[in-house]
């Protein structure tokens, strides 16, 4: 099977040759090239000063020219140098959060399998809360983290049984008991992480199906004890179930599902949360029409 365009780029990383753009090899050549002119410089400059100024008011005007200049080729040298090795730091960042970006992608997708009628439902998600948190006054790194972060909000799911995943009609107590594990089962998958989103995801994961009113799970939070970002993919999470059909059910209007959105604000949902919901409804309209089921919109999300 060919790579698609998020596999290509999987491959890339850290494809560079060895050594490119090393800030090690850099400075080692710097230092080279400086040590080797401060040598020629202070052998010839003194031989040359002693011969072309005998008094002593004219080889002090001499030494004090020579050190300015000398002086100022080392801030020459020091800013190259300083400015390679920042691009090489900044390029290798870039890399990094490239292929945490890959990783993240395909960790929500393996969430997505295990139910083959999600489709584009976490990238939906992900979407929404950005959406959502952007109109709450976050910045655009905080949408972003919380973007990928939301993509991993089902990955728990991994964990719970197709007998359950794939059930056609609704789900008796002891099942409906076994799927709620899957936010705890993916906390903690999560769990250790040491970048922002991974941290964040295993917060959203644990907390997207407490309620406001404290009678959500898995701990029963209430309130803001909720953290935001759980707030937010828990408002995010059910509009995008209510407007997707399911093996058991159609797809709820556009309208009946800000309704029940509405009428959950202060029960289920934070209704800062409902608020910031509803100001940004025509983009989350819009989202969802971009990324309706029938498109595999993770292709190319981390290719560029």
């Amino acid at each position: 099977m060919r790579p698609n365009r998020l596999e290509r780029g999987a491959l890339n990383v850290g494809a560079k040759r060895s050594g490119e753009g090393n800030p090690t090899a850099v400075a080692f050549r710097i230092a080279g090239i400086y040590a080797a002119f401060a040598a020629l410089w202070i052998v010839l400059s003194d031989k040359t000063a002693l011969m072309m100024f005998p008094d002593a008011e004219s080889l002090g005007h001499f030494q004090f020219a020579k050190g300015t200049l000398f002086v100022g080729v080392t801030a020459i040298l020091l800013f190259f140098s300083m400015r390679t090795y920042a691009a090489s730091a900044m390029s290798a960042e870039a890399e990094l959060k490239k292929a945490e970006g890959e990783i993240i992608a395909r960790l929500a997708r393996a969430a997505e399998y295990r139910d083959d009628e999600t489709g584009n439902h976490v990238l939906r998600v992900g979407r929404y809360c950005a959406a959502i948190a952007g109109a709450l006054g976050m910045s655009d790194k905080r949408c972003e983290v919380l973007e990928r972060a939301a993509w991993m909000h089902d990955l728990g799911k991994i964990g719970i049984p197709d007998s359950i995943m794939l059930k056609s009609g609704p789900l008796e107590p002891d099942e409906r008991t076994l799927m709620q594990r899957h936010s705890k089962i993916g906390a903690d998958l999560l769990a250790g992480g040491s970048t922002p989103v991974v941290r964040l995801a295993e917060s959203v994961a644990l907390t997207h199906h407490e309620r406001w009113d404290g009678s959500g799970y898995p701990k029963g939070l209430a309130g803001e004890a909720i953290p935001i970002e759980g707030r937010i993919c828990a408002v995010a999470d059910v509009f995008d179930a209510l407007t997707s059909a399911r093996r058991y059910k159609a797809g709820w209007s556009l309208e009946d599902s800000v309704a029940e959105i509405r009428a959950q604000s202060g029960r289920q949902f934070d209704p800062m949360v409902v608020e910031a919901f509803l100001s940004v409804l025509p983009m989350i309209e819009a989202i969802r029409g971009e990324l309706h089921d029938a498109d595999d919109a993770f292709k190319g999300r981390y290719a560029a």
